[in-house]
C-alpha cells in the first residue's frame, strides 16, 4: 500500500508538472530527472533525497505484489525487467491524463476505472499516432469490460488497457532504436552538445555507482 501511495504521488505530480510545462511552452523533464527533483523537494537536503531514492529503488526492485502501477514505475526507471525506453512514461501519462475526468487526482487504488468507449477512443488514438494496428488489442480491451451496476454502462481498468497498448508500442521501430547506450548518453549529456564533460560524467556515475569515489571517477573519465 505504501509503495502504491508513493508511486501514485510521483505520477500525479509529473502529470501536473507536464501540464505547467506545456502551458508555458517549456520542455518536459525526463521522468528520471523529475523523480530526482521530486525527492529533493520532498526531503530538502540532497543527501536525504539520495538516501531515500536508493531506499525507494531497493523496495521497488524487491516488490513482490501485483499492483501494476508499482511494477510499471520500476520498469520506466530501469529498475525492473523488462525495461522501457525513456519516452515510455510520457506516452503512458499522456494516455492516463485522458482517462481522468475533470483532471481528478489519481487514486491510490490499483485500478483506474474508465468508461469502455472512452478507453477505446484513447487507446485507438494512441495506436493511430504510433501506427499500431488497433485490432491487435481491441478485442482484449472489450473482454476486460464489466457492467457498472450503478448506471449499466461498461467500464474497464484503463491501466490494464494501457499495458496492452505499451506491449505493442514497445515493438515500434522508432522505439526499438532507442538503444540503452544512446539512452544513457542522452540522459547524461545535459547540455546536448554530444560530448560528456567531467561534471556530466560525475553526475552519471553518481546515479549508477553512488559508492564510487570521485577520484576513481575522474581517473576513468581521463582514461576514456
Amino acid at each position: 500500500k505504501t509503495m502504491c501511495k508513493i508511486t501514485t504521488q510521483v505520477f500525479e505530480q509529473k502529470l501536473l508538472a507536464d501540464a505547467v510545462d506545456d502551458r508555458e511552452n517549456n520542455e518536459r523533464l525526463q521522468f528520471k530527472d523529475f523523480l530526482n527533483d521530486f525527492m529533493l523537494n520532498k526531503y530538502g537536503l540532497k543527501s536525504m533525497a539520495v538516501k531515500n531514492l536508493l531506499n525507494l529503488k531497493e523496495h521497488v526492485i524487491k516488490y513482490k505484489g501485483s499492483i501494476r502501477r508499482v511494477i510499471r514505475f520500476g520498469q520506466f526507471l530501469g529498475w525492473r525487467k523488462p525495461e522501457y525506453p525513456p519516452s515510455a512514461p510520457e506516452v503512458y501519462l499522456d494516455s492516463l491524463r485522458e482517462f481522468r475526468p475533470n483532471d481528478r487526482p489519481l487514486q491510490e487504488s490499483e485500478a483506474t476505472l474508465v468508461d469502455l468507449e472512452k478507453c477505446q477512443s484513447v487507446i485507438k488514438n494512441q495506436c493511430e499516432k504510433f501506427k499500431i494496428d488497433y485490432s491487435l488489442i481491441e478485442g482484449k480491451i472489450s473482454a476486460m469490460a464489466v457492467k457498472n451496476p450503478l448506471n449499466g454502462f461498461f467500464i474497464v481498468d484503463g491501466e490494464l488497457a494501457l499495458d496492452l497498448f505499451l506491449e505493442e508500442w514497445i515493438k515500434c521501430p522508432d522505439v526499438v532504436e532507442e538503444s540503452p547506450f544512446k539512452t544513457i548518453f542522452k540522459y547524461a549529456d545535459t547540455d546536448g552538445d554530444g560530448v560528456l564533460t567531467l561534471d556530466e560524467f560525475k553526475a552519471l556515475m553518481l546515479m549508477v555507482a553512488p559508492d564510487m569515489k570521485m577520484r576513481q571517477v575522474t581517473t576513468i573519465y581521463l582514461e576514456t
